[in-house]
């Protein structure tokens, strides 16, 4: 009786402690390797969103849906944490397709066409901007004149 509770007790706070420690621990290191810094775009654990605080036990997030997430530290560390504003740019790339009758050179005109509002980012940044390649070579029609 008595001694099954107490001992039921003692188990939930021992267990309740070791993730208090563990949230500690795992805060504790966040906070001296910094893998991100309040204000930061970030994913961890799968969810994507803005730094707003990091504690010894929590780091939370504002996620673009306008929700405050709070994660566990000890969640974070040691998985994955994709950082997106550290290097202050990130390249986006985005697939094209167009038509086989469309060439090569006139779809790459049209899209630096498109792109051409936003040079004074692409001058701004540092990453390597690898020229745009197709995929493969545009199909024939079977049918179609050789």
């Amino acid at each position: 009786g008595l001694d099954g509770a107490i001992a039921s007790v003692a188990l939930s706070v021992g267990l309740a402690g070791q993730k208090v420690l563990a949230n500690m621990a795992a805060g504790v290191m966040l906070l001296v390797h910094r893998p991100y810094a309040i204000g930061d775009h970030v994913t961890v654990c799968g969810r994507f969103g803005i730094v707003h605080d990091i504690s010894l036990f929590d780091t939370r997030l504002d996620t673009t849906s306008n929700v405050r997430v709070r994660v566990p530290n000890s969640e974070i560390y040691g998985k994955t944490i994709d950082n997106w504003t550290r290097h202050g740019l990130i390249r986006i790339e985005v697939p094209v397709t167009t038509s086989a009758e469309v060439s090569v050179e006139r779809s790459r005109e049209a899209i630096m066409r498109a792109l051409r509002p936003f040079q004074h980012l692409l001058a701004l940044s540092s990453i390597p901007q690898p020229p745009p390649e197709p995929d493969a070579p545009p199909a024939r029609p079977i049918d179609g004149p050789e």
